[in-house]
């Protein structure tokens, strides 16, 4: 395959968010720079580059005009390759006399064909965070609530819109599912110092306490067998075992 040079096609200064698509004939990118907020997408096969959703550069906001600053989160092919799944943020200021203005953003959790056509709000203006792509266009994700300890997450279904809770009841990050997408992994934080790590089997939502930690884990992720967890751990990159044996380190730094 010839090598492609996102950042230096069309105007496009520097590019974010990158996803290919199932079958590996495109990708979808956030363009910044000159043309902050531009979502792209670009047909490997051609290598030429497609707007397909514009940056909005002003929105009529309680009452009034306001220039607003666009960006594009969780972006994912669906599995028939010809729709996307993205979250909007468009971005504002609030001048307030002290001590400085405060940004507000809203947006949604949107769907539609690649060539812009079709779009559908799957969640309106919810901050979601979290969010995981499933088998049969299913997504895993919890919405944000700020100041507030209600940390519940969530499977949607794309199709039949229908939404069920996990069983967990506790607040829980950095969320990894297997290559299979059977299992997902994350933290239950329980105070400052306190985390366990846990895997659920998401078909009947048991679950299995791997291992407690003192520190926060950071890139948690399966490997491909999906028999293990990669993660780093106080400037040590380690694997173990999803029965929580076997852990082993195996090289030093931090993934991100």
């Amino acid at each position: 395959m010839r090598e492609i040079k996102i950042g230096e096609i069309g105007t496009s200064r520097s590019t974010w968010n990158i996803v290919w698509s199932p079958n590996s004939s495109k990708l979808l990118y956030n363009g910044v720079g000159r043309i902050r907020g531009n979502l792209w997408l670009l047909s490997v096969k051609e290598g030429s580059p497609t707007i397909i959703k514009r940056a909005i550069t002003r929105e009529w906001i309680d009452g009034e005009s306001r220039e607003v600053a666009n960006t594009y989160q969780h972006l994912n092919f669906l599995s028939c390759n010809n729709k996307i799944l993205f979250k909007h943020f468009s971005s504002y200021s609030v001048f307030v006399p002290h001590p400085q203005s405060i940004v507000i953003s809203h947006g949604d959790l949107t769907i539609m064909n690649i060539d812009g056509s079709n779009k559908r709000i799957l969640i309106p203006n919810r901050r979601i965070q979290n969010l995981i792509l499933l088998p049969s266009d299913k997504i895993l994700f919890q919405p944000f609530f700020l100041y507030s300890h209600d940390y519940r997450t969530y499977i949607l279904d794309i199709k039949s819109k229908i939404k069920r809770e996990l069983g967990i009841r506790r607040k829980a990050q950095s969320f990894s599912t297997s290559f299979d997408r059977r299992r997902v992994a994350y933290l239950i934080k329980k105070d400052h110092l306190d985390y366990d790590l846990y895997v659920m089997n998401l078909n009947d939502q048991s679950y299995r306490l791997i291992k407690n930690f003192s520190q926060p884990l950071h890139g948690l992720q399966f490997s491909y067998c999906n028999q293990k967890l990669i993660y780093s751990f106080d400037w040590g990159v380690y694997t173990i075992n999803i029965d929580g044996t076997g852990k082993r380190r195996i090289a030093e730094g931090r993934l991100f």
